[in-house]
């Protein structure tokens, strides 16, 4: 069997880390596959897995919208099937999916939904309109369609995206490699003194809202905050930063985790971020927000807290986490259980090997 996935770039984040976890895992496990992808663009950073994974170029595939480049970038991913002749095509995100789905194939095809943008307001109500039309047109060439987390599936469902049986929810599988002691972490990202500090990790674009973390530390000015990552926000966020927030940019995430005591997510939309169970597998509890699928991630008053993603319910729970370091490493030990069970790499690539042997060649 042979399983090409498709996604429109490898830039650094969960996206690109799930996608080396799965191709590396397939490999080991006997299943050929490749993937063909584009270049990032905008200032973003090409992950580092790229040079581990079997990678298929695409020229002229990536994030931004070309009618002129996505028509070559389609002619260019009809060769690359056409050569190395995949019994399944696997795409991944919105603009692969489209461009993926769109060509010719006689074999099976299967889209993972990493996440979705229809309820997060990013988007003007004639662009929803289109991003449903689309979807709806391109599950009619979908043999199975796959969400990360059961509370996307269900949202895309309540979109009209697939009826029911067409969905199959697999949750990612995560290896997070030993942390550095909190004492070189520091010293890697150049912040001084042990005092308590809350950690920001991600792409710094609207959809993950940097800024309403600012006005988070604006709210706990006796608190540390330390925003890593990178995106077309990133200049906007240093230059709004209080006293209180260290904008470090793109840094190792062992650092991060390690350097921090809590970790804040304020995503106004999510699949299942591999940052939130990175950082419960590492022992650090996770305050986000009840969007996506974030709910089946950091189990509320388990291993973090589920809240309003407002000030007011983000300062709240810091607050009761902050203060207690008892309750901050309970919930650590209950959350790196809870995350080892249910994020195993090992299940994750045999459920993929279960739904790819289940379509037949």
């Amino acid at each position: 069997m042979r399983v090409l996935h498709v996604i429109a770039r490898l830039n650094v984040g969960g996206t690109a880390r799930y996608l080396e976890t799965l191709s590396l895992g397939l490999t080991a496990a006997g299943i050929e596959n490749a993937i063909a992808t584009g270049f990032v663009q905008d200032g973003e950073i090409e992950d580092e897995c790229v040079a581990r994974l079997p990678i298929l170029r695409v020229k002229h595939l990536g994030r931004a919208i070309s009618p002129h480049s996505d028509l070559r970038a389609r002619h260019e991913l009809k060769k690359i099937v056409a050569d190395f002749n995949p019994d399944i095509i696997h795409t991944h995100t919105f603009k692969a999916g489209f461009i993926g789905r769109s060509i010719r194939f006689s074999g099976r095809r299967i889209h993972t939904y990493h996440g979705h943008v229809l309820s997060d307001g990013s988007l003007a109500s004639w662009q929803i309109l289109l991003v449903k039309l689309s979807e709806q047109w391109l599950v009619r060439r979908t043999n199975v369609l796959v969400s990360v987390g059961e509370k996307v599936a269900t949202e895309l469902q309540e979109w009209g995206i697939g009826r029911k049986s067409r969905w199959v929810s697999i949750a990612p599988g995560v290896d997070v490699p030993p942390l550095p002691s909190r004492e070189v972490a520091l010293r890697n990202l150049g912040l001084k003194g042990d005092r308590v500090r809350v950690g920001w990790l991600g792409r710094m674009v609207g959809v993950k809202d940097p800024l309403l973390a600012l006005d988070i530390a604006r709210a706990m000015p006796e608190v540390e905050f330390i925003l890593a990552g990178g995106g077309e926000l990133l200049e906007d966020v240093r230059k709004a930063a209080p006293k209180n927030v260290k904008v470090l940019g793109w840094v190792s995430r062992e650092d991060l985790l390690a350097a921090s005591d809590v970790i804040l997510i304020t995503s106004k939309s999510e699949g299942v971020p591999l940052s939130a169970i990175e950082a419960q597998l590492a022992g650090v509890p996770v305050i986000a927000p009840n969007v996506g699928s974030l709910s089946e991630v950091v189990i509320n008053s388990e291993g973090g807290r589920i809240v309003d993603r407002t000030v007011r319910g983000f300062t709240t729970s810091l607050k009761e986490l902050l203060e207690d370091s008892s309750l901050r490493s309970d919930m650590a030990m209950r959350a790196q259980n809870q995350s080892r069970a249910q994020f195993s790499v090992i299940r994750m690539i045999q459920e993929h090997r279960a739904l790819y042997s289940s379509m037949g060649k």
